[in-house]
């Protein structure tokens, strides 16, 4: 398909485009952190030892008009959550970004170009030529996947990764549940690391805490208020994985894109949160806690 509008960003080795460089990207950031007014950036642009090897800064429209015209990153939404009538201690305040924006956002960034696969593959190794398995995209499961979609539709697998964090111990216990999206089509030697920033921020899930309630309701509460934000989170996503969606992928180029959810990173109770099963349940199969372990598989 056509490129889009930010595709010369990906034809260049230059990752800091369109400023001239790593030094010049460093001094706009600088210059637009608000340390100077609009007059004192025009006046240090304009001396001499400055204005000689900086190219495209001259003024401070120049520097506004630059940072405008690179690729937004996924904006920030909040509103106030509510179950019914059920009071809580305090007023439940959801901060977000949309699921599809996040996908888009690191399937269209420059950096993964080296280090993510587009389409299924296998690999085989040894003189008895055995299938071997790395990458997510090398499994059966993304063949699977790929066969399911109309001619010309690619897909990237979705991770989601949650956990909730003690922040304070002792000093009321303070508490945060981040939300993490992944994507699998890229190489897991890259994404495990942290400078990398392959997982990306989407929201921080509420933890309310119900007045007037017996303990049993408080957690069925709990549960329902995870879901209700979580589909808030992924409600285009879904839509999207389902129908499609043209984006950008990192070499500029638009693609057809369905985004099916792979896997989902939690603790064992967050997992059983999610499956909506009791505990000391398995959240993937008929078999409780007195069976984990048995040799044999029991009944999804």
């Amino acid at each position: 398909m056509d490129d889009d509008e930010h595709a010369d960003i990906c034809n260049t080795e230059n990752l800091h485009y369109p400023f001239a460089s790593k030094s010049e990207f460093d001094l706009a950031c600088w210059l637009s952190g608000g340390a100077l007014s609009q007059k004192e950036i025009d006046g240090f642009l304009h001396l001499k030892h400055i204005s000689l090897p900086i190219t495209i800064l001259h003024t401070t429209k120049d520097l506004q008009a630059w940072i405008e015209g690179l690729p937004e990153v996924p904006r920030w939404y909040h509103q106030q959550i509510k179950v019914g009538s059920y009071k809580t201690k305090v007023p439940l305040w959801l901060y977000w970004r949309d699921g599809l924006d996040i996908v888009k956002h690191l399937f269209a960034n420059p950096v993964f170009t080296p280090c993510m696969d587009f389409r299924p593959y296998r690999e085989f190794e040894g003189p008895d030529r055995q299938q071997a398995y790395g990458e997510f995209m090398s499994a059966d499961h993304a063949w699977e996947i790929q066969d399911k979609l109309p001619p010309g539709h690619s897909f990237v697998g979705v991770i989601g990764a949650s956990d909730k964090i003690p922040l304070t111990i002792g000093t009321r216990n303070k508490e945060m549940h981040p939300l993490l999206i992944l994507l699998a089509n890229i190489h897991a030697g890259v994404h495990m690391k942290a400078t990398s920033h392959a997982f990306v921020l989407v929201t921080y899930l509420p933890i309310p805490k119900f007045l007037e309630v017996s303990r049993p309701i408080h957690s069925i509460l709990l549960a329902r208020v995870y879901h209700f934000t979580i589909s808030i989170v992924m409600h285009n996503l879904k839509m999207a994985a389902h129908n499609g969606c043209i984006m950008s992928d990192p070499r500029g180029d638009l693609r057809m894109i369905h985004m099916p959810l792979i896997a989902w990173i939690a603790d064992y109770p967050e997992q059983l949160l999610i499956a909506c099963t009791a505990s000391k349940r398995s959240p993937i199969s008929l078999a409780v806690s007195t069976q984990f372990g048995d040799p044999l598989p029991h009944s999804p």
